[in-house]
């Protein structure tokens, strides 16, 4: 039976606006789809861009840090420390840098820090008379085949016409910047003011005839730029793909068109906190790269210790050697035990940032007191209550407490008796002054200025101390380290 004409217009009426909301709803689909294309083209060209900066940033401040480094070594050449003393220094405050050069007027390699066969530096002639022409330096990239190819260069002139120049390999910086980048991101070059290009990180795999995204970001104090590449479609490949598997079954039905818009909204809500996630993923692996980094710095300081012991150990006379193995063994023993405390103290009070100078010291007098226990030497700590060290500051003012306990147990007790005292307390200006006592025979007596008094003395000029030494009391010795208010923790500084 067929359908009343009133009622079959009414029906008409129905399909036909129902055909029409299918039409609107498939234009606004394609509208939306279009739409957030152009919008992860976009979200993903910030992302390489903010990517690029951060690196520029980092790039930017490892270049800063050589450069001051240099020029103290600088400093210390001509106020007449040994060349390779100096070397020395530039390297143990550097440790990204893959070797420290010391180069005469000509650029020839004069000395290294680490001992290389047939040293060389190579670049454009160009490049080098503006090197030598500047008097604040330059950074440069050049070919250094003994550090094994292309480098970047960091220069700082000296006396004479020479120059200091710290030289960081592609392979050494493309592992630390790796930690900062998105894991898309398959390429990453430093570009110098000449075009010349230093390949911090190669692609994995060879994608010839695909696109990419790029996005370049200079230095704020360097002729260099930072330029990052993606492929285009690893970036854009699951908004495309929901894109083509969208758009054919909005026009099948009215139903699939709902179900699938539906969908799009979920996609959006899941991409919102996908978002979110990325943001702590990228916390995380920032908090990871600064965590490798201090144990890398950690594992770097402990290399040296245990270096220089072995030289002590080499230089001793024959019937002196096996004493001073065990005695160079102990004091590198009380140092690596002395870092280990310091982070142990950090996750034992679940902050990443400052550790308690009381508790640290406390823990620390007891370490040396076992260390020296087969002597009559009491080591005794104190602090004042809410004492806090910053984590860049901590391990600098470890090592120096150490190294003057380790100092007065060894040289001011000839009778194997005595205390030594650690004090802690704030100082003058909002910072803080750590004494160092012992009742022993004091300055006089001491023995000979070596390496424990430059390592002392480059610490403290490391956190911006000033250290100084006299006579206690009653007899004995005095080391007082004053400690400005920027080595301070969080919630402390400025106090």
């Amino acid at each position: 039976m067929s359908r009343p004409p009133a009622r079959r217009w009414v029906f008409y009426a129905i399909a036909g606006g129902v055909f029409a909301a299918v039409l609107a709803l498939a234009a606004l689909s394609f509208a939306s789809m279009a739409s957030l294309g152009r919008l992860a083209l976009q979200s993903s060209e910030r992302r390489l861009l903010s990517d690029a900066m951060l690196l520029a940033r980092a790039m930017d401040g490892s270049l800063r840090l050589s450069e001051a480094v240099l020029d103290e070594a600088g400093a210390k050449a001509r106020s007449g420390s040994s060349l390779q003393s100096a070397l020395a220094f530039a390297a143990l405050a550097l440790p990204e840098a893959d070797n420290v050069y010391y180069l005469d007027r000509d650029f020839d390699v004069v000395a290294a820090a680490s001992a290389r066969e047939a040293p060389l530096l190579r670049a454009s002639p160009g490049m080098l008379g503006r090197a030598g022409l500047s008097p604040g330096g330059a950074v440069f990239l050049a070919d250094a085949p003994a550090e094994g190819g292309p480098c970047l260069v960091s220069l700082r002139p000296a006396a004479g016409g020479a120059s200091f120049a710290a030289l960081f390999r592609s392979s050494l910086l493309g592992v630390r910047l790796s930690l900062l980048m998105d894991p898309a991101i398959g390429k990453v070059e430093l570009v110098d003011a000449e075009g010349l290009s230093l390949e911090l990180l190669a692609p994995k795999v060879e994608r010839s005839g695909r696109a990419s995204l790029a996005a370049s970001f200079a230095l704020s104090n360097y002729p260099l730029q930072v330029r990052v590449e993606a492929d285009r479609e690893t970036m854009l490949g699951p908004s495309a793909q929901r894109t083509r598997a969208f758009m054919p079954l909005a026009l099948v039905s009215a139903a699939a068109a709902l179900l699938l818009f539906a969908y799009a909204l979920r996609l959006e809500r899941r991409a919102a906190m996908a978002d979110r996630l990325d943001q702590e993923l990228a916390a995380k692996v920032l908090l990871l790269g600064e965590v490798n980094h201090r144990v890398k710095n950690n594992l770097s300081v402990a290399g040296s210790i245990i270096g220089l012991g072995e030289s002590a150990v080499l230089d001793a006379p024959d019937e002196e050697k096996a004493l001073m193995a065990a005695e160079v063994l102990r004091d590198a023993r009380d140092k690596i035990l002395s870092m280990s405390m310091l982070h142990e103290q950090l996750y034992k009070h679940s902050s990443f940032a400052a550790v308690d100078l009381g508790a640290y010291l406390a823990d620390l007098a007891r370490l040396l007191a076992e260390s020296y226990a087969s002597r009559s030497i009491g080591i005794e700590a104190e602090a004042e209550e809410g004492l806090v060290l910053g984590i860049n500051s901590a391990l600098p003012v470890a090592l120096i407490v150490t190294e003057l306990v380790t100092n007065a147990s060894k040289h001011a007790f000839p009778s194997q008796r005595g205390r030594i005292r650690i004090r802690a307390a704030a100082g003058e200006g909002g910072g803080i002054e750590i004494e160092v006592l012992d009742d022993g025979v004091g300055m006089a007596c001491a023995a000979e200025r070596g390496f424990g008094s430059l390592l002392v003395e480059h610490l403290a000029a490391q956190v911006g101390a000033r250290l100084e030494a006299g006579g206690a009391s009653g007899g004995g010795s005095r080391w007082r380290l004053s400690l400005p208010p920027e080595a301070l923790g969080p919630g402390r500084e400025g106090a």
